[in-house]
């Protein structure tokens, strides 16, 4: 027995020196690879790559949308997920030692299929958290950008309804056209500007959007659609055209103000009333739009 494992020991020497080719192992050493280990130990780096890949993509989503929360840890297991991280990370551990168990370094055949295994198993892992983080720092882009667009939309819809509202009194004579329009004058610089506000905001919010490249995390949201660029241009055009129509409105009542009243009736016919015509226009083009960006929404 003694002679026979010395025997054994004299031909791995041999073999690591490159003198012996590996078919002469004994059989107990060259059975064949573990494949339900090699599974095993692929699967358990995926499982793992894929939890620390959600972890990274969830805190730098939050990083990018708001550093100055992340801060706060309240109500967040950090123990826990650490906890399980370890737990995931011994699946690929005790698969990679049982191979090691039944491979040996020692053969320089298996050290270099170690080796590739090895390189494969780092690469998956680094690309799966490299687009975990790219993928979290642009949702954080958006969530910060959607919020800003929202409040902006919310603050444009505030000034537009304030001047609305006073269209839509019930306004019978050239008198009340004259008070109510020159109320309207007065508020006509706040929601000129709160449309260039929103303008600018589009602007910029379609810039990052053409430059995103091939990873594009907009490729996971439901609600983004091809067309929502389109729709929202197409509804800031119409804004354009109701706060160009009601300065017209505002300055043909100051010149019928001007007017004896006996005048003011025809002139306003004349005058006025194409402007209300082409306002309702207006309003229908509106709210077809409004119709497409709301069902793009869903």
């Amino acid at each position: 027995m003694w002679l026979k494992v010395s025997t054994y020991e004299s031909r791995f020497d041999q073999l690591n020196r490159g003198q012996l080719p590996a078919d002469t192992l004994p059989s107990a050493i060259t059975t064949r690879a573990p494949w339900g280990q090699y599974i095993s130990l692929t699967l358990g780096v995926l499982v793992l790559s894929l939890w620390l890949g959600l972890l990274a993509w969830s805190a730098s989503s939050d990083w990018q949308y708001a550093p100055e929360k992340t801060t706060d840890t309240k109500g967040t297991n950090l123990f826990g997920q650490f906890v399980f991280a370890v737990l995931l990370a011994s699946w690929p551990y005790f698969s990679w030692r049982s191979i090691i168990r039944r491979e040996p370094n020692s053969v320089p055949k298996l050290l270099h299929r170690h080796r590739r295994i090895s390189a494969a198993a780092g690469m998956m892992f680094v690309v799966l958290l490299s687009l975990a983080v790219t993928y979290g720092v642009q949702n954080g882009n958006d969530r910060r950008m959607v919020e800003k667009i929202e409040a902006v939309a919310k603050d444009l819809t505030a000034a537009g309804s304030k001047i609305g509202s006073i269209k839509q009194r019930d306004l019978k004579t050239t008198e009340d056209y004259i008070q109510a329009y020159s109320e309207i004058g007065d508020l006509l610089p706040d929601f000129e500007a709160k449309i260039n506000e929103y303008a600018a905001v589009y602007q910029e919010a379609r810039e990052v959007d053409e430059g995103r490249g091939p990873i594009n995390t907009q490729f996971f949201y439901k609600s983004h659609k091809a067309d929502i660029w389109k729709n929202d241009l197409d509804m800031l055009n119409l804004l354009r055209q109701v706060d160009s129509l009601t300065k017209q409105e505002v300055l043909t009542t100051r010149n019928m103000a001007s007017l004896p009243p006996r005048d003011q009736p025809e002139f306003w016919e004349k005058e006025f009333r194409p402007l209300l015509v082409q306002q309702d226009e207006l309003r229908e083009k509106i709210q077809v739009v409004a119709a497409k960006i709301r069902s793009s929404s869903k």
